[in-house]
C-alpha cells in the first residue's frame, strides 16, 4: 500500500490533507476532531507509516500540546474557575476548551506529517517545476521544503564530529543544551553557505534561462488522481453546504 500512496500525485495527497485540515477548522466538536485523527491514523496504517507518524508527533508536537492543555485547564481564568492552590485553578470550561484545542492541533498536524512521510521532497519539487509558477517562486518553495531535512543532516554531522573530538553530547537535559548552543553557529553558517552554493549552481545550469527545461523523470496525474480529486472536492462541498448539522 505504501507504493500506491507514493504513486499518487503530490497535489492529490495535498488535497486529502487540505480536506482534513478544513474539516477540523470548520468543526467545533472534539468528537469530530477525534474522527479526523482516526482517519489520519487509518491512512498512515495503510501506507505503512503509522509508527513513524506517532514517533514524529511525540518528538515534535506532543510537548507543546501537553503544555497548552495544562495551561488552559489550570492557569487561565474562567467564570467557573475554582482555586486549588496559589495560581493553580480548575475550570470545567477550561477543560472543555483544552480538549477541543488539543484535539484540533493533533487533527491538523498529523495529516501534514503524514503527507511528508508519503511524499518525498524531490517529488514535490518536480511537481512544482511542472506547473506554470515562476522559477523564483519554485526555488523559494523548494528551499523551504528542504531546509528542515538539511538542518537535521548537518546537525547530525556536527554532532558526530563533536563526539569524535571527545565532546559529551549525551547525558542530562542541561548537558545537551550546553552542547547544542555552541553547535548553532556552525549549523547556521553552513546552511547559509549551502544556499549560496545552490544559487551559483542553479545559475550555472541556466536557471534563469526562459527556455523550457527537460527532466529525466516525468510525473503526471493518472486516472485515479483525477477521480480522487473529484471525490474530495465533492466531499468538501457537501460539508460546506450541509455540514453545519454534523460539525
Amino acid at each position: 500500500m505504501l507504493k500506491w500512496f507514493k504513486s499518487l500525485y503530490p497535489s492529490t495527497k495535498a488535497l486529502i490533507v487540505l480536506l482534513l485540515i478544513l474539516l477540523s477548522m470548520m468543526s467545533s466538536k472534539w468528537q469530530v476532531q477525534l474522527c479526523l485523527i482516526a482517519v489520519t491514523m487509518i491512512l498512515a496504517l495503510f501506507s505503512g507509516t503509522l509508527v513513524r507518524l506517532i514517533k514524529l508527533f511525540f518528538e515534535s508536537l506532543a510537548l507543546i500540546v501537553v503544555f497548552l492543555f495544562v495551561l488552559q485547564v489550570f492557569f487561565i481564568s474562567y467564570p467557573d474557575s475554582h482555586k486549588i492552590w496559589w495560581v493553580i485553578k480548575f475550570s470545567q470550561t477550561g477543560l472543555n476548551t483544552a480538549i477541543m484545542l488539543a484535539s484540533r492541533i493533533i487533527a491538523i498536524s498529523l495529516p501534514i506529517i503524514w503527507y511528508f512521510l508519503v511524499t518525498s521532497s524531490d517529488v514535490i519539487i518536480q511537481a512544482l517545476d511542472q506547473t506554470k509558477l515562476p522559477k523564483k517562486a519554485i526555488f523559494v518553495l523548494a528551499s523551504t521544503i528542504q531546509v528542515v531535512p538539511q538542518l537535521m543532516w548537518q546537525s547530525n554531522i556536527i554532532n558526530e564530529a563533536q563526539q569524535a573530538r571527545g565532546v559529551e553530547t549525551t547525558g542530562s537535559l542541561w548537558q545537551r543544551i550546553k552542547t547544542f548552543i555552541p553547535m548553532m553557529g556552525p549549523l547556521v553558517l553552513s546552511s547559509v553557505e549551502q544556499n549560496e552554493e545552490k544559487v551559483l549552481t542553479l545559475q550555472a545550469r541556466g536557471f534563469s534561462n526562459p527556455t523550457p527545461r527537460t527532466t529525466l523523470h516525468h510525473i503526471s496525474k493518472k486516472k485515479i488522481d483525477y477521480l480522487l480529486d473529484i471525490i474530495l472536492c465533492l466531499i468538501l462541498v457537501v460539508f460546506v453546504i450541509w455540514g453545519g448539522k454534523f460539525l
